[in-house]
């Protein structure tokens, strides 16, 4: 998985790194990861595993971009990783992934899109997800 740090082989046991790193400047290997990065993304949403996000974050700097295509990534649940982000309450996710682009797809349309954050009186989480197309008249 392209989330995953390891010890680096034939390092010090404090350095790490990624499936990313490891690439270097391979172009065809980076391209082939690039082509596993949404579905990568997804997973990570689904499984709600913030480490894993926050080793591909750190992958940026490395060279690694993320934008909003890496996140239309739709599962056999019919759910993107911002759905899943939403369905499960996880606002470090979904501030991560909103922040490169991600939309909503049908959890647009679940009033618990908008409902629990204007219950909550949070309208900073309402105006992104409207702004990333939450659904104001989903009932």
């Amino acid at each position: 998985r392209l989330g995953i740090r390891r010890p680096a082989f034939g390092v010090a046991e404090q350095e790490d790194s990624s499936v990313w790193l490891m690439a270097g400047q391979d172009m065809a290997l980076q391209a082939e990861l690039r082509k596993a990065l949404p579905r990568e993304l997804f997973k990570i949403a689904m499984e709600t595993d913030e480490v894993a996000l926050e080793n591909i974050l750190m992958d940026e700097a490395a060279g690694l971009s993320i934008g909003p295509r890496d996140l239309e990534f739709v599962g056999d649940d019919g759910f993107n990783a911002l759905d899943h982000a939403i369905v499960q309450g996880n606002v470090v996710l979904e501030l991560a992934i909103l922040a490169r682009g991600a939309r909503f797809c049908p959890a647009a349309s679940l009033p618990a899109a908008l409902m629990q954050p204007a219950k909550s009186g949070d309208i900073d989480a309402v105006k992104r997800r409207l702004a990333a197309g939450a659904d104001a008249t989903a009932q």
